[in-house]
């Protein structure tokens, strides 16, 4: 059997058993092009300012993409660009916002249909659909965050802890900057919360 699917039969399992699962960024290195990575990776270079964080601090930089991906076949999505939209979560399950609609700047289209984004996202929805059983079409949010710390400050990704992100599941994809500790990738099913940790 072969690391990649040894890597998904493992991935697809602890999805379905526990809830959640990590796939290792080297897992997901042969299947992505080197320029293509690095094409993608320059996007968080030109994040603006999140104006929306409950404290008013400027440590997180933030884009918001939306897409549909619709079943192609037996194998494969067909991902199309949507309009940009604002976010909004229940003030239920996200208190900290207040349920509150906000709108941050889009992702670029050009972005969304690289082929280093479409080869990650490929790789998510057909985990889901293994851990499902089934094929069927998606609503997708996508967000690009960078968040601003240093050496002496410690500033968590998601300010609110553990929380449920009320939707039916969760992926990030986390890579390590300059100083930072290294990325890793992850998928949750419905129920499961979603950790941050401070970089360190």
């Amino acid at each position: 059997m072969s690391q990649i699917s040894t890597v998904r039969d493992t991935t697809t399992a602890r999805l379905v058993d526990e809830g959640a699962t990590t796939v290792p960024g080297a897992a997901l290195l042969g299947s992505l092009d080197g320029a293509a990575w690095a094409e993608l990776a320059a996007q968080w270079e030109d994040l603006p300012r999140d104006e929306h964080l409950a404290d008013g601090g400027e440590w997180r930089q933030r884009r918001h993409g939306l897409l549909r991906a619709r079943p192609a076949g037996q194998q494969g999505y067909v991902l199309e660009p949507l309009p940009a939209a604002p976010f909004q979560q229940s003030a239920d399950l996200i208190p900290l916002y207040g349920g509150k609609a906000r709108t941050f700047a889009p992702i670029d289209e050009g972005a969304l249909g690289g082929p280093a984004l479409r080869t990650l996202l490929q790789h998510d929805l057909e985990l889901v659909a293994r851990a499902e059983g089934e094929r069927r079409p998606w609503r997708i949010q996508l967000h690009m965050i960078r968040v601003l710390a240093s050496a002496s400050e410690q500033i968590a990704p998601a300010p609110r802890g553990a929380t449920a992100t009320g939707t039916p599941t969760s992926r990030c994809t986390s890579s390590a900057g300059s100083g930072a500790r290294a990325g890793c990738r992850g998928s949750t099913r419905p129920g499961r919360r979603c950790r941050s940790s401070s970089p360190r």
